[in-house]
């Protein structure tokens, strides 16, 4: 919630309603290459397609080490990450590629439940109007300032916006 009283009375209905908050710490941008990604499958401009894959996968690693990082530099050690990404097309058609992405970081995969046994989730997080990474409301709920995520590439950008 973007105040400390909206904050307290979402959780409170989520509560009610037994739903599991899951506090993501690996936040992106991935909907701006699914969208375009999904305009180029519409148009079966597969080169584009495979631009935008391509692109994607590198960014999302770029993505993962930013808060590897920010969890090792804050916390002291590797937080269990909770990865936030969307139901698209895009993640449909390269799932492979981002599994592969983490087993190569030595990830694996375990359940809501097992990760929100790490000591972190236990950790006050500051309201925002932005959807941050927990790691960051974590940050700012210690008064630190939060080092932003990295962002799509400009060619990323400007094709989603002119395609």
């Amino acid at each position: 919630g973007p105040t400390l009283a909206i904050k307290k009375e979402l959780e409170a209905f989520l509560k009610q309603h037994n739903y599991t908050v899951a506090p993501v710490t690996i936040d992106n941008n991935e909907y701006i290459f699914a969208n375009l990604y999904e305009k180029a499958k519409r148009k079966n401009d597969t080169a584009l397609m495979n631009y935008v894959s391509a692109e994607y996968i590198k960014y999302m690693e770029t993505v993962v080490k930013h808060f590897e990082k920010i969890s090792l530099d804050f916390l002291g050690y590797e937080v269990k990450q909770i990865l936030l990404l969307h139901a698209n097309t895009l993640n449909a058609d390269h799932l492979d590629a981002l599994i592969a992405l983490f087993k190569k970081r030595n990830y694996s995969f375990i359940t809501i439940d097992d990760a929100l046994k790490d000591p972190a989730y236990r950790l006050e997080e500051a309201p925002s109007k932005k959807g941050l990474s927990w790691l960051h409301r974590w940050m700012l709920a210690k008064g630190q300032d939060i080092i932003p995520e990295p962002v799509e590439p400009d060619s990323i950008a400007h094709l989603n916006q002119n395609y």
